[in-house]
């Protein structure tokens, strides 16, 4: 209704993961320090559900993501660790070990795929049901903004801060399927529920579908733009 509840809850470490299910009575959240506070949407008070336990104080906790049944969360931190832990907070498997720090995770539409961001250049995809990694460190020679599995779990788009939208067939053992417009600049990507949004340096916004990429399904100019100051955002669905 556009009122605000309550007073604004202030945490005691920065947020990195925000978690809320359609007929939820609660917003889970992750911190930095590996703090998950739950707020109760119907007396608007925060609770501490639990804390992982890090041995080292140098690890922080820099990304995280949520099964879309609460069964799991996915947690990546500075120090290239990446957990999966349950309801309970207890690991669902041994922590996966990189060279690099986490970037993003981010579960598959499915929630049978769990994919890897780190080290700024490079992509990983571990299946969750079989335990072991489908692919690791895909090397992308530009830093990677914006990552999507398809559908049907084969294809992986990834743009780059470069401008450069790369496609790998992922069951083809992870060739490279083809690079979308590599002479196109774009500003910013969000892949949202199988479509893409694209929009150019020029102000041209492409909406494409992630199976589809090489055909726009829709396009238009935003005559506004400016590359220099211009900050994009999208909500979480659409």
């Amino acid at each position: 209704h556009g009122v605000v509840q309550g007073l604004p809850i202030r945490l005691g470490a920065p947020i990195v993961g925000i978690d809320f299910q359609p007929g939820s009575r609660s917003v889970d959240m992750t911190t930095t320090r590996g703090q998950h506070p739950q707020i109760d949407l119907e007396t608007s008070k925060l609770i501490t559900r639990r804390t992982t336990n890090n041995p080292n104080p140098l690890e922080r906790v820099t990304c995280a993501d949520y099964h879309s049944h609460q069964l799991l969360t996915a947690t990546g931190t500075n120090l290239g660790r990446v957990s999966l832990r349950n309801r309970s907070n207890s690991l669902y498997i041994p922590p996966l070990e990189f060279s690099k720090p986490i970037d993003s995770v981010k579960f598959s539409t499915d929630n049978h795929f769990l994919i890897v961001g780190s080290g700024e250049h490079f992509v990983s995809i571990f299946d969750i049901r079989q335990r072991q990694f489908a692919h690791k460190e895909i090397y992308h020679p530009g830093s990677i903004q914006a990552i999507q599995l398809s559908g049907d779990n084969r294809i992986l788009s990834v743009q780059q801060t470069n401008g450069m939208i790369r496609q790998w067939d992922l069951a083809r053992t992870g060739s490279h399927a083809r690079t979308l417009d590599s002479h196109m600049a774009y500003l910013y990507t969000a892949f949202l529920k199988g479509v893409m949004l694209s929009v150019q340096k020029e102000g041209r916004l492409e909406l494409r579908t992630t199976d589809s990429l090489t055909q726009i399904a829709d396009s238009s100019v935003l005559n506004f733009l400016e590359s220099d100051t211009t900050r994009f955002a999208s909500t979480n669905d659409r």
